[in-house]
């Protein structure tokens, strides 16, 4: 995937959002420095581009909240620690509460109350849900879909020549494919088996008279995105494809690509 990304940002502008920090993030990603990669980490609280490693725009509430951030990730620590599997991920200007590997499931409803005698301590702070994860962030009206819009503003990507293609694979990206919805093209990385359960959820939502709206998007979750692939396979595949257009001819290099995995 690497050099997929790699080749991609040569061709176009392309953007890494994720909910880890971005320190974290350009070290995973190993493409520091590429002149056509941006990076958005903590949800896009901290951007930065090409210009040099350590260059970066701060959101300037999330950077005032650091010290309540980093209490609180100190105090998660503590408290869930019991919760054997779970992890607690300081990414600077968010933390990250990991329940996918919870050893004992029926203890979720006890560790997101911990998590929200935390979050009620702080009242900056304010949680939100991943994909099996629970997200303390700043208070703050920023999201994935605002700092995609900063990103097309910031490069002059905002005209409708422009095509922006966000992919993403968590609840939080919902808020860039919403941004992106009737102007771009969102793509969920969804899989079969989580379509299906959706399906079932939305089969109890219609029995129960809720409304129901969008393709499903795993375990109940709506999503705002226009088209969907399985697996990480397709994604590679696709940016693989997006590539040889771009070298092609078939679409020109202003096109903006905006790749996101929470």
């Amino acid at each position: 995937m690497r050099q997929v990304l790699s080749d991609l940002a040569h061709l176009f502008p392309t953007a890494i959002v994720s909910g880890r920090g971005r320190k974290k993030l350009q070290s995973l990603i190993g493409l520091a420095g590429h002149p056509g990669l941006f990076y958005g980490g903590s949800h896009g609280f901290d951007i930065s581009g090409p210009t040099g490693v350590n260059d970066s725009l701060r959101r300037k509430e999330a950077s005032e909240m650091l010290p309540a951030l980093k209490r609180a990730s100190a105090q998660l620590s503590a408290s869930v620690a019991e919760f054997f599997g779970s992890q607690v991920e300081d990414n600077e200007l968010a933390v990250s509460v990991h329940y996918r590997n919870l050893a004992d499931k029926e203890a979720l409803p006890e560790l997101e109350r911990r998590v929200d005698d935390v979050v009620e301590g702080s009242p900056e702070l304010t949680k939100h849900y991943g994909k099996c994860v629970f997200e303390v962030r700043p208070r703050s009206d920023w999201h994935k879909g605002k700092a995609v819009e900063y990103l097309l503003d910031a490069l002059d990507l905002g005209g409708p020549d422009v095509l922006p293609v966000y992919i993403g694979d968590d609840v939080t990206d919902e808020d860039a494919f919403k941004t992106l919805h009737g102007r771009g093209l969102g793509i969920v990385v969804m899989s079969d088996e989580e379509v299906g359960e959706a399906a079932a959820a939305d089969g109890e939502r219609g029995a129960e008279g809720g409304a129901a709206g969008g393709e499903a998007a795993g375990r109940g979750r709506r999503t705002a995105a226009t088209m969907r692939v399985a697996t990480t396979d397709e994604v590679r595949a696709f940016l693989r494809r997006f590539s040889e257009a771009g070298r092609e001819g078939r679409c020109q290099g202003k096109a903006g690509a905006s790749a996101a995995r929470g």
